[in-house]
This record gives structure tokens, sequence and C-alpha cells, in this order.
């Protein structure tokens, strides 16, 4: 008779039975035997001395074996994969030896609620056949989850005959051909991605899937549908490997995830709608935000209020900083969009309004008045009223060209920002790894620096008619 096993729990919260979460996998148990941890306090602990056999990239999900053979599963949140480890802090690695109370994780459930999702976390016993009752424990709370009955009719899984051509083969790959045999083969699959347990597929026609011998493939632990993924419980890094091999059947679908087979798609109007939305749609926020202070206290102020000029100035920080520096927003989500250096995104925008460029507000500002008076740019900036308020005259022999910054601007820095993510890559095709954190970065600001002044140069031209 299996061997009753105690753990204890890695996480600090209220302990619930596992069968009473949202998710369908972990509640039906097809991920294994435990329980689940109600409103997490942001660690996850070791339960007991072992190792670290998965710690998934995102930081999510941490795979665990104890030094008697206990195989535990943690995963934090519910869909927190889509977080792509924004708000987990990993402080460990896989394959690093741990002791009982060792701090493998910290994670911010504010992050997790904030992007909407749960934070209810599974602590799952996946080799969990080879024990019998398994209880999980923490301050005085305890859950115990059964051993299942045996059935006595139960019996081996029927085979189709040919599949014992993949008898011979490791593990991963004869679940890896299986699975593409049974979803249709490799027509009928569009992406393959995975998370922590799941092989994740999109394919193009769903009747074509043999669900029933894909479930009862040794080595897969269930499969379902969900949010247009069909979805393949494989288990804490056993689907690495399954992934790995599944996509060398059809080396296409390497780096494709439901999103590229969506843009796919897409008209040449719609991809161009959703690459800006995809831009403008994070900095979107702060500038709404901010537009709307400066609405109320434009409205208040028009009523007559009079505030201390100090005041003002400190609602002028909160309301104008955005849109002073919209640049720097854009070409930071652009990069980040188009697989470029956020950094480097950052420091290219603020180049387009540097201090040392005369402010295009102000410039603008003054403008009506320097017509006024028939006053051309150069005549004006002769004079001291007027320090400031002017376009910088960069006299090329032949054109003179008041310089002035980039406030306020949006498209400059875009096309900034999708240049300098492309000569990135580019740039990281041919240079070394070991010289790739000095050269690259350096190569790319300093091209990239050299594009914007030629932008600057031209769009600047305006000022000089």
């Amino acid at each position: 008779m299996a061997k009753d096993i105690r753990i204890s729990c890695p996480l600090n919260g209220k302990l619930v039975p596992l069968n009473s979460i949202n998710d369908p996998v972990f509640a039906s148990g097809a991920m294994g035997r435990g329980i689940a941890v109600q409103e997490p306090k942001g660690q996850v602990l070791a339960p007991f001395d072992g190792e670290i056999t998965v710690f998934f990239p995102t930081g999510h999900a941490i795979g665990l074996k104890s030094d008697d053979g206990i195989e535990l599963l943690i995963h934090v949140g519910m869909d927190t994969v889509k977080m792509n480890g924004e708000g987990f802090t990993p402080k460990k690695e896989a394959g690093d030896k741990i002791k009982k109370g060792d701090i493998l994780l910290e994670f911010s459930p504010d992050a997790i609620k904030k992007a909407g999702y749960e934070t209810t976390t599974p602590v799952v016993v996946t080799n969990h056949a080879d024990f019998g009752d398994i209880t999980i424990e923490l301050d005085g709370q305890s859950i115990t989850a059964k051993a299942p009955a045996e059935d006595a009719n139960a019996g081996p899984v029927e085979k189709d005959a040919d599949d014992s051509q993949y008898d011979g083969l490791p593990d991963e790959e004869r679940v890896a051909k299986l699975i593409m045999k049974y979803v249709g083969g490799p027509d009928n699959v569009r992406t393959a991605e995975h998370c922590a347990t799941r092989l994740r597929l999109i394919v193009n026609d769903k009747s074509k899937i043999q669900e029933k011998k894909v479930e009862n493939i040794d080595g897969v632990k269930g499969q379902f549908f969900a949010a247009q993924q069909y979805q393949i419980i494989c288990g804490t890094g056993f689907v690495d490997k399954v992934t790995e091999e599944f996509i060398k059947l059809k080396p296409s679908l390497a780096g494709g995830g439901g999103k590229e087979a969506a843009y796919a798609e897409m008209s040449l109007m719609q991809k161009i709608s959703r690459t800006l939305g995809d831009v403008f749609v994070p900095i979107i926020p702060v500038l709404v935000a901010t537009g709307l202070f400066m609405g109320a206290r434009g409205a208040i102020l028009s009523l007559g209020s009079e505030w201390d000029p100090n005041f003002l100035l400190m609602t002028q920080v909160l309301t104008d900083t955005a849109f002073a520096f919209l640049p720097a927003l854009v070409c930071w989500s652009t990069m980040n969009k188009f697989g470029g250096t956020a950094v480097i995104g950052i420091v290219l925008g603020l180049m387009l309004v540097f201090p040392g460029l005369p402010n295009a507000y102000v410039v603008g500002g003054a403008a009506a008045e320097i017509a006024e008076k028939g006053l051309t740019w150069v005549e004006a900036s002769a004079l001291p009223e007027y320090a400031g308020k002017t376009p910088i005259p960069l006299d090329l022999g032949f054109v003179n060209i008041p310089l002035v910054g980039y406030q306020g601007s949006v498209l400059p820095a875009l096309v900034l920002g999708i240049f300098a993510a492309k000569f990135q890559q580019f740039l990281k095709t041919f240079i070394p790894d070991m010289i790739d954190l000095i050269v690259t970065p350096f190569l790319t600001l300093t091209v990239s620096m050299a594009l914007a002044s030629s932008l600057l140069v031209l769009s600047c031209t305006a000022w000089s008619k």
C-alpha cells in the first residue's frame, strides 16, 4: 500500500480544496493531487529539502523534487503565463539544490490582480500515484487529498495497432509524434507553444482531432479546448521536451504563437492599425490621466480661482511632463513592440527633447509675436527678450536652418524607434556574443542618433520658411 505523505505549504495564505478553484485542469486533478492557496502573500518558500527541476522563464511556475522523491508543482495564479514575467522575481534557478525555507520566488499579488488574473495558486504533487493520502499543512491549517479508490475493472488502454512503431522512441519523441498523428497531422497545426504544463495548439480544423486517442497517449494527462487553443496536458518539465520534439515535426512552427497566426490573417490596413495600437495603447492611460487633470485645472482657473504660483508650477509638472517627453514614451513603446531594447528607445526619445534644444511649445508661443513685429528668427534671436524662445540657427553654408526640439511630436519618434529596433536586430546577427553587450547598444545609439539628427534638420526646415 502506498505511503501517506505530509508537506508544508510553500506559500502563506488560505488553504482551499483543489476542486474548488476556477481552473478546470487543476480542479479535475489532471495535474495531480494537492490544494490551492487563496490570497498568497507574495513569496514561495521551499517546502522540503531537494532540488528545483523546472523554473519556467516567466517565473510563474516552479517544479520541485524532494530528496525522498516527491514531485511538486507550484503554479502562481491563473493564466499568469500571459504576464510574461512582469511582477515575478525568481530567487533561484532550475537545477539549484534547496533547503526547506529557502526563498524560491517573490511576486506581486497586486500586479497579478491589476493584470486581470486570479492569485489563487495550485500546489500539487504530480507523481501522486506513488503515494496514498497527501496532506498539505500551514500554520494549523491542513487539507488532505485522499488517494483514489482502486478500480478493479480498470485495465490498460487499448492502443492502435500502428502505434507500436513508436514504442522504442524516447518518451518525449513518442508523445510528440502520437499527438501530431491524432491532431490531424502537420497540415492541420497552425501554431504550437507551451506554458508550464500544457502544449497549446491552434489548428485549422477541430473536427480532425481525435480527442480520446490524444487523451489515451501514455504521457498525456488530459486535453481540452480553451481560448481558441487545443491544450494538451503533459506536465511540468516534460511539456518543454514534448514541444521541442513536436516542432521538429513541422519546423515552421518554431517561434510561432497564437498572436502571430491571428496577425497573418489580417489585411494590410488591419496590420497597420494593430501595430499602431500595440505602440500607443500602453501610453494612452498616462496621457488620459494627465489630460483629465489638465482639463480640470483649466476649468477651475477659468472660474476665477487664484492659485499660488509655486502650486500652479507643481500642477504643470504633473500635467505637462508626459506631453513634453512624449517622444521618449513613443520611442520606448515602439522599441518594445519591434523587439528592441527598451532603454535604448528611452534614450533616443529623450534625445529628441534634449534641454539644449529650444522647447517647441515656447518657440511656437513666441512665433506670432515675432511675426507681428516683422522680425526674422535670426533677428529675434539677437534680442534679449527672446532668449530661449527662438530656434537655434544651424548654418550649413548654403542654407540657414533653425532647430527646435520635438516636444509633443509622435511621427519622428515612431520612425526612429522602428529603425533602431530593426538595426539592433541586424547587428545581433553578426556581432559576437562576448562583445554584444557593449558594441550593439553603442552602434545602435550612434547610427540612430545620426538618423534622428537628419530627421531633426529636415523637419525644422519648415521654420525657415
